[in-house]
């Protein structure tokens, strides 16, 4: 009688590990992830009523002027900007 009982509780637990398990798969398979965009960013800053210029300089020396992995970033600097 008290084997039966203890092969209830593994059998119990291995169904709850099983179960736990399985979520945390099916959650971490999802991709609802939202790419931010240039265009989201810059309206963002327009919105609050900050003006952005595009900065086109080719021969900047700056690190974040630089391209890595083919992508060329996009580098904006702020105007107006009142203390």
């Amino acid at each position: 009688m008290f084997s039966h009982c203890v092969a209830m509780r593994n059998n119990r637990y291995s169904l709850i590990i099983l179960t736990f398990t399985l979520t945390l798969w099916l959650v971490g398979c999802t991709n609802n992830t939202t790419k931010l965009t240039t265009s989201m960013i810059v309206s963002a800053f327009e919105h609050q009523d900050i003006e952005l210029v595009a900065e086109t300089d080719p021969n900047s020396p700056s690190i974040f002027a630089k391209t890595y992995n083919n992508v060329s970033p996009d580098r904006y600097q702020i105007e107006n900007i009142e203390p």
